[in-house]
């Protein structure tokens, strides 16, 4: 239980920081910068996938060939869902039950600050998002 709320606490840190660095290789990608072209290859072939399979790089190789099944993410997404759920438990306030003002019992009244509530939704699309990739995998 300690470990999971220490993984709560830090997880808006860790997802920030990979989206920064995801997002930072794209754009560097993209950008007409004197880049190894392994570099910017491995970068597009790790977004081929789907309708961009066939147009992914062919200059590095062995890498080009790899590809994993989408079946085969199936208890990902099932440990995912499992995980989301299991962090909206923790995080969901309970509402105040001597509390009869309406304004009081909104979701968005229910927690100390506005991040906080923008991280529970949050939490919410993703686990739409993983019950999404859950059911197309099945």
């Amino acid at each position: 239980m300690f470990i999971l709320l220490i993984l709560l606490r830090l997880l808006p840190a860790l997802l920030t920081a990979y989206w920064v660095l995801a997002t930072s290789a794209v754009v560097v990608t993209l950008l007409p910068l004197p880049l190894p072209q392994g570099f910017k290859d491995a970068v597009r072939l790790s977004a081929a996938r789907g309708k961009l399979w066939s147009t992914r790089p062919k200059s590095l190789g062995r890498l080009n060939d790899l590809a994993v099944p989408q079946a085969w993410f199936s208890h990902f997404y099932a440990v995912g869902t499992a995980c989301c759920l299991l962090l909206l438990l923790l995080a969901t306030p309970l509402p105040p039950l001597a509390s009869s003002d309406a304004q009081q019992l909104t979701a968005l009244a229910l927690f100390p600050s506005k991040a906080e509530a923008v991280q529970y939704i949050s939490l919410w699309v993703f686990l739409l998002h993983l019950l999404r990739r859950l059911l197309e995998t099945c």
